[in-house]
């Protein structure tokens, strides 16, 4: 070959081996097939082998080398023609731990932003073949610097902090590592600080002195020790200093100045080298009674939801440098508005309520001072009609005839005004034509000339001096039915009444009834609500007359219409879809002798609980002894008389019809013919039970009613099974019953 292998390289190495590879020769100067390579190791630059190895292979292993030690490599190829020449030496250690011992690191010329280090060469340098040095520089253990140098014996750090303190090592090392490195660390020198005193401020102020305090400039820009600080005070922004003063402390007071006066600020800091620059002006007021009144508050444009308000400039407004104004509106002394505005002077408020006092305040403010007085004044928006409808219709008694109304006004946030007058409209529809308007300047009104038994919606609206609001949604109540007549019957314990029966469909209706006490009149029977009214347990426990329900009758439990009260029986609540129980009966318990009672119905219409009321019937009183009477002299004792000869007759013909039907039997069994024959001549029976039929059966079957979850107490354990009519012979015009 006319060329050497190329790229002779190590693959591994350890204390006493290098394992080397590289690469044949190149293509041009193999000259034939590449058979085998020899390698040569020496201790010198193409010195003597002192090993040497032939293999077909590019890689060769030494072994048996000295530790930390160089040695030379060099490798010939050959074709089967003969070798060629050997490759350049080239140089490796074998691995190993460096020993240099550290060298004397010394720092020179050091200054406030530099600093020169300097180091002669290691012990071994030449044999362990130093080629250069490793520099790490540090502020605070941070890293700053971190370089490799060729074999030189200085360095100089440049863009250093003044007055910092840093830590610089060096290691020397060769190309397969560095040695131990030599440690040290320096102070750069102070210089005058690059950087101003900050955040100059007042700490107090009077009319003719200032208190000031700052803080050190920036850590950065002090470059060194704070030893004073210079303070200038100046009429003009950056003007010349008519008071200066030296302090080794961060504030000052300024004294001998005039009230209501600006003055300008500025400090510098200075270290041992030198003194910086000064800060920024800051300008700041003495105090005093600054009078920055705007002139002529004004508020025009006044509407019911919005107004405008104008000023003039305060006086002195120049001198103090008005720049913004502060304007606050009040109601009933709540804020609902606290803005700044710029230096404009004149505002619009919106979102006003109608008819409502306003406060509204303007001051005028100072860049430098604060806001001064301010001006107050007020108004009144204008009022405008309602925006909501009177609230809670309700009636406050009512009749057969008459319904008694009462209402709220409109929300106070709607009213928008003061209300002189509401219209209410009776219809008989939710919003229908109506029939009856009145206006008036209370909240209530009086419907007459009603239908009993009747529903009437009712509607209201209200007005202010500007106009009228819109109607209330319409509200249905029902009239008073008419009331039960007198008792038609009564004994020490019960009054007979005969009651008014509904035309209208209902679901059922209560018999209220109320002990009547020294002839006082009873409220309203509307008055009462459903959970006012209590059993006869509770009314004969309670210390005052309180209504009970007697009794509760379904619409599929009516037959007839004499109810008996006091006749000591239990009714109860199917509805409640329980079995009869003494917590949903209601006692129709027996009455107190030569006691007045009345009675009203209160028929509930739907499934919804509407409800209305007859009025109350007129006092009837019990007999004060245990006989009967009647308010007609001796007619409940007809009653009894015909009541008692009627029940004989129904009995006497049961037993007859008994005695012929057995009689007929018997002669049926006799004989066929006997029988057709007695079948003929006891036809006459048959007319017995044709008249039997005549006779009205008494239905015991029981009716359905309904709770009001009050209790009763079970006397007996009969209930009503509906109301009875039966035709007595006494007045033509009189019903009774029991």
């Amino acid at each position: 070959p006319s060329g050497p292998p190329l790229n002779i390289r190590i693959t591994s190495r350890s204390a006493s081996s290098l394992s080397f590879a590289w690469d044949p020769p190149d293509r041009t100067k193999q000259n034939g097939v590449i058979i085998n390579y020899t390698a040569c190791v020496s201790y010198f630059e193409n010195d003597p082998c002192l090993q040497s190895f032939i293999t077909s292979e590019r890689r060769w292993l030494f072994v048996n080398l000295n530790l930390f030690t160089k040695y030379y490599v060099r490798v010939l190829a050959s074709t089967k023609v003969g070798p060629g020449n050997y490759s350049e030496s080239k140089g490796i250690f074998t691995s190993g731990k460096i020993v240099l011992l550290p060298i004397n690191l010394t720092i020179i010329n050091i200054k406030s932003r530099s600093a020169e280090i300097s180091w002669p060469d290691p012990k071994d340098y030449e044999r362990f073949g130093v080629s250069r040095f490793w520099i790490k520089l540090k502020k605070e253990n941070s890293l700053i610097l971190n370089i490799t140098t060729g074999k030189v014996n200085k360095y100089e750090i440049n863009n250093l902090t003044p007055y910092t303190t840093y830590e610089i090592s060096v290691a020397p090392g060769n190309d397969y590592g560095f040695s131990k490195e030599s440690i040290t660390s320096f102070l750069t020198s102070e210089e005058a600080p690059s950087g101003p005193p900050l955040n100059i401020r007042t700490t107090s102020r009077s009319a003719s002195s200032l208190s000031f305090a700052w803080d050190p400039p920036d850590t950065t820009k002090q470059n060194g020790v704070i030893i004073s600080y210079t303070v200038c005070i100046s009429h003009s922004e950056n003007g010349a200093c008519f008071q200066t003063f030296n302090t080794g402390v961060r504030k000052w007071l300024v004294i001998n100045l005039n009230p209501l006066s600006k003055y300008y600020v500025r400090v510098l800091a200075s270290t041992k080298v030198g003194h910086g620059n000064y800060s920024e002006s800051k300008g700041l007021f003495t105090s005093g009674n600054l009078v920055l009144l705007p002139v002529n508050l004004t508020v025009t444009n006044i509407k019911s939801r919005s107004a405008e308000i104008s000023w003039q400039d305060p006086k002195d407004h120049e001198r103090f440098g008005v720049s913004r104004f502060w304007v606050i509106l009040k109601k009933e002394n709540s804020l609902i508005l606290n803005i700044t505005t710029g230096k404009v002077n004149k505002f619009e408020i919106n979102n006003l309520t109608p008819d409502t006092t306003y406060e509204i305040s303007v001051a005028a403010e100072t860049d430098y001072y604060g806001f001064g007085e301010e001006s107050i004044t007020s108004f009144l928006t204008s009022e405008e009609a309602p925006s909501g409808p009177p609230l809670n219709i309700r009636t406050t008694s009512r009749s057969a005839s008459s319904l008694s109304f009462a209402w709220d006004p409109p929300h106070t946030t709607k009213q928008n005004g003061v209300i002189v007058s509401y219209t209410a409209c009776v219809s008989h529809s939710g919003n229908g034509p109506c029939f009856q308007t009145f206006t008036t300047s209370e909240n209530k009104w009086l419907v007459i000339d009603l239908n009993p038994l009747t529903k009437y919606y009712v509607r209201v609206l209200a007005s202010t001096k500007v106009g009228h609001g819109n109607y209330s949604e319409g509200v249905g109540f029902f009239t008073n039915g008419k009331p039960a007549e007198k008792a038609i019957a009564k004994t020490s314990s019960t009054l007979t009444f005969s009651l008014k029966i509904p035309s209208e469909t209902f679901v059922y209706f209560y018999v209220v009834a109320l002990k009547l006490k020294d002839g006082k009149e009873p409220a309203s029977s509307d008055s009462y609500q459903n959970n006012e009214l209590v059993t006869y347990v509770e009314a004969e426990k309670s210390s005052n007359p309180t209504p009970y329900i007697a009794a509760v009758v379904t619409s599929s439990g009516v037959d007839g219409n004499v109810f008996v009260l006091g006749d000591s029986r239990n009714t109860d609540d199917r509805n409640s879809r329980k079995r009869r129980s003494t917590s949903s009966d209601y006692f129709n318990g027996p009455l107190e002798p030569g006691t007045s009672y009345s009675v009203f119905q209160r028929i509930i219409i739907n499934e919804m609980g509407e409800y209305y009321s007859t009025d109350w019937s007129p006092p009837s009183k019990t007999s004060e002894g245990t006989g009967d009477t009647d308010d007609n002299g001796d007619g409940s004792k007809n009653y009894l008389i015909g009541m008692t000869v009627a029940i004989l007759v129904v009995i006497l013909v049961v037993i007859i019809a008994l005695y012929f039907i057995c009689q007929n039997r018997r002669r049926k069994s006799s004989s066929t013919e006997a029988n057709v024959e007695k079948t003929n001549e006891v036809s006459a029976p048959h007319y017995i039970d044709d008249d039997v039929s005549n006779y009205e059966q008494i239905d015991d079957e029981q009716s359905t009613y309904t709770d009001l979850n009050r209790s009763g107490e079970v006397i007996d354990d009969h209930v009503y099974g509906h109301l009875y009519e039966i035709t007595q012979n006494m007045r033509a015009d009189q019903e009774t019953g029991f």
